[in-house]
């Protein structure tokens, strides 16, 4: 819903502008390594003005199984992400690349951290369940059957709790619970 896209076919020194970037294309620079060929587009970016830095979308071409696939460059801030794509090259040698802007994406992530932790905190135990299972635990050393007195009403109840009688406080008295 956010999202702005853009598509152009460009020959060097013409550029695109999306969202307050201007993406200008300096030309192509083409490679060999011993699994791939590769063609890049080389881009310079500036925003309102300033440089954003230069970057090369690339194009592989594998050799042994002559299966292309695209190398997508990235440039990421808290506001937002600029994704640069090389597509190809047309016919009337132009090439074609595609831009994306997406906005807020780091803050999805981080959003996912904070729920991860928060997931964390909630399954360490708290400080008076551990108490109360350290009374429990006494109770099965000692071998009597009196009932642990608790405060802890919101505690929850373990394997090693059942078959104990606890005096759970109501808030005005401590009540037997089996």
């Amino acid at each position: 819903a956010f999202d702005t896209e853009k598509k152009a076919d460009l020959t060097a020194g013409q550029s695109i502008d999306i969202r307050g970037y201007q993406v200008k294309f300096l030309g192509l620079d083409e490679g060999r390594t011993p699994n791939y060929d590769w063609l890049a587009a080389k881009l310079e970016v500036t925003k309102n003005g300033k440089l954003v830095g230069n970057f090369a979308p690339e194009k592989h071409l594998y050799l042994a199984s002559q299966q292309p696939t695209s190398e997508v460059r990235r440039h990421a801030t808290f506001q937002e992400d600029l994704y640069m794509v090389f597509a190809g090259d047309t016919d009337n040698d132009k090439t074609t690349v595609q831009i994306f802007v997406k906005p807020l994406v780091r803050w999805v992530w981080l959003g996912a951290i904070v729920v991860f932790l928060g997931t964390v905190v909630t399954l360490v135990p708290a400080k008076r369940e551990l108490k109360l299972a350290r009374k429990v635990e006494r109770q099965k050393n000692s071998g009597t059957g009196e009932p642990i007195t608790t405060w802890a009403r919101e505690c929850t109840v373990v394997p090693d709790f059942v078959g104990h009688t606890f005096m759970v406080h109501n808030g005005k008295m401590h009540l037997k619970v089996f």
